[in-house]
């Protein structure tokens, strides 16, 4: 599920909530949750707010109850903060994988260059559906394009400049290989990589993020084999700006033409997208 769909899923389970009838401070409570879980800015940020209203709740009910006769339950709003707390774990515990691999990803301007001067005539990099195609370009122009693309957050801009595309989708398609061959003892044959950015319509300071790697050979131990159409390797991720630091959400891996692999190696292919998510082995 992307963020987005999450946010919007717990603020209709709190808007449901909020117009039975409940104790006013819990509908006050709920109200105030629903705002954050909208600004959230990733999953990261969600998990927080959900877990700061429950503890929030939990003292609301403690306090309620040390003065009653008769016990006061927390009720159907922190049954919607569990249930939502426990779907967001796992996509905020990939957020911080996923940060972590760029984390350890020094700026380098050469390997930086290299990929953006892979523009195959305009194709590999579409910002906004702007096609990018200065030959031999400086990072100066590289974040002008950038900026006259639509992109206007100046983090943003140099974390796409400076990190995220370093010497083609290399950083990612090459662990893709690696896990593929892991899995078959086969070895995938680079045939290309996209980037295609654009800016969330209804928040400037959010930009989606599809990169994707074709690979048009796999090596078997039989010998090569033609991928006609390539194999593609998908990466989905949203770069957002909190006024302080780059948030990376809704991490998301997939595959596309799998029914051009020798079928045999199928599952294999498969399952090395789906451990994609443990990007430290």
């Amino acid at each position: 599920m992307s963020l987005t769909t999450e946010k919007n899923a717990i603020c209709r389970e709190i808007d449901n909530y909020t117009k039975g009838r409940h104790d006013i401070g819990k509908i006050n409570m709920a109200k105030l949750c629903r705002k954050y879980v909208e600004y959230s800015l990733s999953y990261t940020e969600l998990l927080a707010v959900l877990n700061a209203f429950q503890d929030e709740l939990n003292l609301f009910v403690s306090n309620k109850n040390a003065s009653r006769f008769f016990k006061h339950s927390a009720g159907k709003f922190d049954t919607i903060l569990k249930q939502a707390i426990t779907r967001c774990t796992t996509p905020a515990e990939k957020e911080k994988i996923f940060s972590k691999f760029f984390a350890n990803t020094p700026k380098n301007p050469d390997q930086t260059l290299l990929d953006w001067r892979r523009h195959a005539g305009g194709m590999t990099y579409l910002v906004n559906t702007n096609s990018f195609d200065i030959d031999n370009p400086t990072i100066k122009q590289i974040d002008t394009f950038l900026i006259t693309s639509g992109i206007q957050s100046a983090r943003i801009r140099d974390y796409l400049c400076n990190y995220a595309h370093q010497n083609g989708l290399f950083g990612f398609g090459t662990l893709f290989t690696i896990k593929v061959n892991i899995e078959t003892e086969a070895l995938l044959m680079f045939g290309g990589c996209k980037h295609i950015i654009t800016t969330d319509p209804k928040n400037k300071s959010i930009v989606h993020c599809l990169d994707t790697t074709q690979f048009s050979a796999i090596m078997t131990t039989t010998g090569p084999c033609v991928l006609n159409p390539p194999l593609v390797f998908i990466l989905r991720f949203n770069l957002a700006d909190d006024g302080t630091e780059i948030l990376k959400s809704d991490i998301r891996y997939d595959i596309s033409e799998l029914n051009s692999v020798p079928l045999s190696l199928r599952a294999g292919v498969t399952k090395a997208v789906e451990k994609m998510e443990d990007l430290e082995t």
